[in-house]
């Protein structure tokens, strides 16, 4: 004969076994639309910066070419420009005069060039 409780518990599982897995497809959701949520943010924070950098392309392109210079030479290079003194080339007056007349692109180029250019000027012994 068979036992009528073990067929029952067979064909009939309780109840709370099913509630573990009602809660993983929640937690599943909830993973997806973090991680969802956390890609839009990330795209808007690369659209950003994308959108920053390219505000000034020549600011940049003056900006790494001064900092350039400036990693590029030796500290015996950098003393014997500074005794030279040559005047400046028709691109970098163009340069200067927008640097005088904007203050925002002025403040981004010193933010670009500053620290690499004073580090520099300190291992080189020419600032005090």
């Amino acid at each position: 004969m068979l036992d009528v409780g073990i067929v029952a518990d067979c064909a009939f599982p309780p109840k709370l076994e099913m509630e573990p897995v009602v809660h993983l497809e929640r937690e599943t959701r909830r993973n997806i639309v973090k991680k969802r949520t956390y890609l839009c943010a990330a795209a808007l924070a690369l659209l950003y910066v994308t959108v920053a950098a390219a505000q000034h392309p020549v600011l940049d392109a003056v900006a790494n070419k001064v900092v350039a210079k400036y990693q590029s030479s030796t500290c015996q290079q950098l003393m014997m420009s500074k005794a030279e003194k040559q005047p400046p080339s028709p691109g970098e007056q163009k340069a200067m005069e927008m640097l005088k007349t904007d203050p925002a692109m002025r403040h981004e180029f010193v933010g670009i060039v500053a620290d690499p250019v004073v580090d520099k000027l300190i291992q080189c012994g020419m600032i005090p």
